[in-house]
């Protein structure tokens, strides 16, 4: 019998703590006397898991006290919000009756929960599609290197220009790919993992290599590699791209239900009152 890898291992044993916690709420729920003592019970576990969402942040402001990885406090992070929205779903239900805050705060909560799952899909989708390079840049450098590209090309391309004057094919060819390497392009076929940027490069230095010297076909080489390290650049830069912006979305999604969700206690403990 197979067994498990240590990470599926940890992924098990995290979800079946999710699992339960949610099963033991469920079961206070049932049991709860009344449809008011439900929704305090599950309005206060919401309250304590917002709490325990929120602290992922604070731990990343106070990054200097030594209260453990981001690593597992991201998964602490994940679990919770899992459990969060069994709660959420067990809280209560709005209907065409409720007034504009309420749907306020319906949309506002929802689309802060469906953001945080989205981060999670990226978070395991994204990586894959760029499975294949060897290495990872980080976002804010890569800027730098495809700068450093476009100059090495510049160069290449001058280099190509003073050796085959009379190479029409070979120019443009040449000329085709100096064109691309100022800004990142392809980004939406970067993010599904693609390869057709690479490969169009690829099929159209192919093409004319039979028309060359030995001296033409190193330079083009030289040059086709490194335009395909700026594509790499293009490709990862997307994918980070798109990884910050649903990121960023969760983050002002939940900040902007926080006032909401505040005043939705208030206003239901003084009409307890």
């Amino acid at each position: 019998m197979a067994q498990l890898s240590p990470r599926w291992r940890a992924r098990a044993i995290k979800s079946g703590l999710t699992a339960a916690a949610f099963a033991l709420l469920v079961l206070l729920w049932k049991l709860a006397p009344s449809l008011s003592a439900q929704r305090n019970l599950t309005g206060w576990v919401l309250a304590g898991a917002l709490v325990l969402l929120l602290s992922l942040r604070l731990k990343r402001l106070l990054r200097l006290l030594p209260l453990g990885s981001n690593y597992h406090w991201t998964q602490l992070h994940v679990y919770v919000g899992i459990f969060a929205l069994g709660a959420l779903l067990l809280h209560g239900e709005f209907s065409s009756r409720s007034g504009p805050f309420w749907w306020l705060l319906f949309l506002l909560v929802w689309a802060s929960v469906l953001s945080g799952v989205l981060v999670i899909l990226g978070a395991r989708w994204l990586p894959r599609t760029t499975r294949n390079f060897d290495s990872n840049v980080l976002y804010e450098k890569i800027p730098q290197y495809r700068a450093l590209c476009a100059d090495r090309m510049a160069a290449l391309y001058q280099q190509i220009a003073d050796t085959a004057k009379s190479d029409l094919v070979f120019r443009q060819t040449a000329g085709w790919l100096f064109a691309k390497v100022n800004a990142r392009q392809h980004t939406l076929l970067h993010i599904v993992g693609n390869r057709l940027p690479f490969q169009a490069a690829e099929q159209r230095v192919e093409s004319i290599r039979r028309y060359l010297n030995q001296t033409e076909q190193d330079l083009l080489d030289e040059l086709l590699s490194v335009y395909l390290q700026k594509v790499e650049l293009d490709a990862q830069e997307s994918v980070q791209w798109l990884y910050r912006l649903l990121l960023v979305s969760h983050r002002v999604l939940t900040v902007s239900a926080l006032l909401p969700i505040v005043l939705h206690v208030l206003v239901i403990y003084a009409y307890l009152d």
